[in-house]
Formats: structure tokens, sequence, C-alpha cells
């Protein structure tokens, strides 16, 4: 039984570790967004375009070139299989920036096993 877990925690432990890499490739892509246009992604629903499209239809390379993150319905995704939230104009970060969180494990927004930006780190 302690091996089982000792082997549950370090899953959870590197399941969260992952999510946040996951989570500064997107900010690291939205800078380079916000860097061209001079604002922040509006769309509160779905990245990828963003992210992926219009930098290429514009003859640059995506801003975000991991895709093993991207599931079936082309939305960006924690390593618990849930879409990325985003938000911008920020309520939880100032409104100047945007907010980016996952639900974390239990998919439930709000709870204690969340990882967003305004805790977790800018």
């Amino acid at each position: 039984t302690l091996v089982i877990g000792a082997s549950s925690y370090a899953i959870r432990k590197a399941d969260a570790m992952r999510c946040l890499q996951r989570m500064e490739l997107i900010k690291n892509a939205i800078s380079l967004y916000y860097a061209d246009y001079n604002t922040y992604s509006l769309n509160q629903n779905n990245l990828f375009p963003d992210l992926f499209q219009t930098p290429v239809s514009i003859g640059r390379n995506p801003y975000l070139t991991d895709t093993n993150f991207v599931n079936n319905n082309n939305l960006l995704v924690d390593p618990w299989g849930n879409p990325f939230g985003y938000r911008f104009p920020g309520v939880s970060n100032a409104p100047s920036l945007y907010d980016l969180w996952s639900n974390g494990p239990d998919g439930v927004q709000g709870t204690g096993d969340d990882i967003n930006n305004w805790t977790s780190g800018r």
C-alpha cells in the first residue's frame, strides 16, 4: 500500500509539473502574439487559432509549435485532458493582463488543485 501511495503521489506531482510546463509554453506564445499585435488574444474560448493559425496566415511561424497537448477539437488541454482556461482582460490578474488556468486533476474550477498564472507565478 505504501508503494502504491508513493507511486500515485509521484504521478500527481509529475502531471502538475507537466501542466506548469505547458502553461509556460502557452504564456511564451501569448507574449509573441502580444509583441506582434500589441494586445492579448480576445478569443476567450480557444487560443488555438491565434497561436497556431494566425501567424501562419501572415507568413510567420506559429507562436506555439508543440501540438502534443492539442486535442481533436483544437483546444489546448492540460495533462488531465481538460481545456486550459483563458480570459482577457484579466479578472484575477490586472485587467491589462490575462488569466490562464487549469482546473487541475479534478476538472473543477475554484478548487485547491487548480493551477493558474495568478497564484502559480506569472
